[in-house]
């Protein structure tokens, strides 16, 4: 086994990282390994092609859109970023413990706020029957009707709109998904 490769950051900005994460520095060091993987300018950053390599997203019907929401909050070009927003964002991912307090990023919130922008195609902070049918078509293929896939979407909406204005908000997706444990909503392997 060779030697482990140096986290491009100065001590300071690796506790911070820890911090704002919830990672520990082995397994910052095990995602700078990964991100370098990934990267095709040295290490530099990652865009969006190089993270759908990963096999977990690749294989996924909405593996596009997990990417769309990786990146949505985590650059300001929001086409690639670098190693620190590469951990910040993984951080959603994290499974949570019991033992020990979560991190903001980590937080159950997050991680709803990270599948909402899944759901939000168009990013107006509301998911609407049509984005919804998009969704579903996108994980059940052309196996369904049309007709079908619009009915489910509809009925989604409708039970999912707390407030009644034809969409589901942020707050109503929060209510929507109620009691379901926060390591139940998203995991992706990050970490080997």
């Amino acid at each position: 086994m060779g030697s482990r490769l140096a986290i491009p950051l100065d001590d300071d900005e690796l506790m911070v990282l820890q911090e704002e994460t919830g990672f520990s520095k082995s397994q910052i060091r095990d995602l700078y390994e990964r991100f370098l993987s990934l990267s095709k300018d040295g290490g530099e950053s990652i865009r969006r092609a190089d993270l759908i390599r990963l096999s977990e997203l690749k294989s996924n019907p909405l593996g596009s859109r997990i990417v769309e929401a990786f990146f949505k909050d985590a650059c300001s070009d929001n086409e690639t970023m670098d190693f620190s927003q590469f951990v910040k964002s993984a951080a959603v991912f994290k499974p949570q413990r019991k033992l020990r307090p979560d991190s903001a990023l980590n937080s159950r919130e997050s991680k709803m706020k990270f599948i909402f922008n899944i759901y939000d195609l168009d990013g107006n902070s509301s998911i609407s029957h049509e984005e919804m049918g998009s969704l579903l078509r996108m994980l059940v293929g052309s196996e369904v009707t049309d007709e079908t896939i619009s009915q489910i979407a509809e009925r989604a909406v409708i039970e999912g709109d707390e407030d009644n204005d034809g969409y589901v908000n942020f707050e109503d997706f929060k209510m929507a998904l109620g009691k379901i444990e926060a390591e139940n909503l998203i995991s992706i392997r990050f970490l080997d």
